[in-house]
C-alpha cells in the first residue's frame, strides 16, 4: 500500500503510525515507513545478555520498557535524564544534519546534550565522578530529590532550592552548548601514536564536538582525521558561517578502542566553495569520545 509519512513537516511525528507495524494488535494496510530499530529482536537480546549496564541512546520509550529495569538508559535528548534536561541543548547551526537527516529546524523533543565527563562512570559505579565541581554538586542535589525518600525533610528542602533558583549558577551553560574551539595547529600528530587520554596534545569531547579553525580557505582533495575507533562521527566542512558539506564516518568496529586513522576524500559541495573550518560531532558510540588529530593531505 501507499507509504504514510511519519514525521511532518512541521516537524510533529505520527507517533502511533511509526509503532503500528511492530506494535499495534492490528497490522495497518499503509505501510509507516517507520524504522523502529529498538524493536528489533536482535538488539533487545544483545542487551539482555549483557546483563546490568549503562547505555547511550535517544528515542528510549520503547526500548526502554523491552530492555528492562536492569539496564540504564542516558538519554542524550535528555527527555529522561534529569542532569541532562537541565543543560541547554547544544548549539548547531539550523541546517546541521542529525543521525544523517538534513533539518531545516529544529524538531521538538530532539534537542541534543552533551554528556558531561565522568557522568558515565558516575552511573556506572555509582560514585560522583563528573569532573565539573559545581555539576557534580548540583548532581548530588537533584538525586536526592529524584532519588531519595520521598517524605523526607532532606528531600523537601532540596525541592525548595532547586525551585526558587539555589543553584542558578551550577551549569556553565557555555560549556555544554558550545563546540570546543581550537586551530588547526593545536591538533596532535596522527603518528604520535598517544591517544587523547594520553597525550597533550589530543582532545577529548563530548557530544558539542568540536571546531578545527584552518589557517586559510582550504580546496585539499583529502584530509587525515583520528578517531576513537568503535564510534560514529559527523564532520561538517564550513565555509565562513555556512556548512559547505557533511560527511559521515563510520566506527571500524564495536570493539576497536583509541585512535584509529581514517583518510578521507573531502565530500565535492566542500571542495566546489573550499572550507575553512571543520566540526566533529560524535553521533553514537560508547561516551568516550576522542580526537586524535587533523590533517589536510593533497
Amino acid at each position: 500500500g501507499a507509504k504514510v509519512s511519519v514525521i511532518a513537516s512541521d516537524g510533529i511525528a505520527d507517533e502511533r503510525i511509526f509503532h503500528a507495524a511492530e506494535g499495534a494488535l492490528f497490522k495497518p494496510k499503509q505501510e509507516s515507513g517507520g524504522a523502529p530499530l529498538f524493536w528489533k529482536r536482535s538488539l533487545l537480546e544483545k542487551l539482555r545478555l549483557r546483563g546490568p549496564g549503562v547505555i547511550i541512546e535517544g528515542a528510549v520509550g520503547a526500548l526502554g520498557y523491552y530492555a528492562g529495569p536492569d539496564i540504564h538508559i542516558v538519554d542524550y535528548f535528555a527527555v529522561t535524564d534529569p542532569l541532562l534536561a537541565r543543560l541547554p541543548a547544544l548549539r548547531f547551526d539550523p541546517n546541521f544534519a542529525l543521525h544523517g537527516q538534513q533539518r531545516n529546524s529544529w524538531r521538538i523533543g530532539h534537542f541534543l546534550r552533551a554528556i558531561p565527563d565522568g557522568y558515565l562512570e558516575t552511573l556506572i559505579t555509582g560514585e560522583n565522578r563528573i569532573g565539573d565541581k559545581k555539576l557534580a554538586t548540583y548532581y548530588e542535589k537533584l538525586s536526592l530529590v529524584t532519588r531519595g525518600e520521598l517524605f523526607s525533610s532532606a528531600r523537601l528542602a532540596e525541592i525548595w532550592r532547586l525551585n526558587t533558583g539555589s543553584y542558578a549558577d551550577a551549569v556553565d551553560a557555555a560549556s555544554y552548548r558550545d563546540p570546543i574551539r581550537v586551530a588547526l595547529s593545536e591538533m596532535g600528530d596522527l603518528g604520535s601514536g598517544r591517544t587523547p587520554m594520553e597525550g597533550p596534545r589530543g582532545i577529548r569531547i563530548s557530544y558539542n564536538g568540536i571546531h578545527v579553525r584552518l589557517p586559510s580557505t582550504s580546496l585539499n582533495r583529502r584530509i587525515g582525521v583520528g578517531l576513537d575507533g568503535n564510534d560514529t562521527y559527523l564532520l561538517v566542512y564550513y565555509r565562513g558561517d555556512a556548512i559547505a558539506a557533511l560527511q559521515a564516518v563510520q566506527p571500524r568496529s564495536a570493539t576497536t578502542r583509541g585512535i584509529t586513522r581514517h583518510e578521507l576524500a573531502v565530500p565535492r559541495g566542500a571542495l566546489n566553495r573550499g572550507y575553512d573550518m571543520i566540526g566533529i560531532f560524535p553521533m553514537t558510540g560508547d561516551g568516550r569520545f576522542a580526537v586524535g588529530a587533523l590533517e589536510l593531505l593533497d
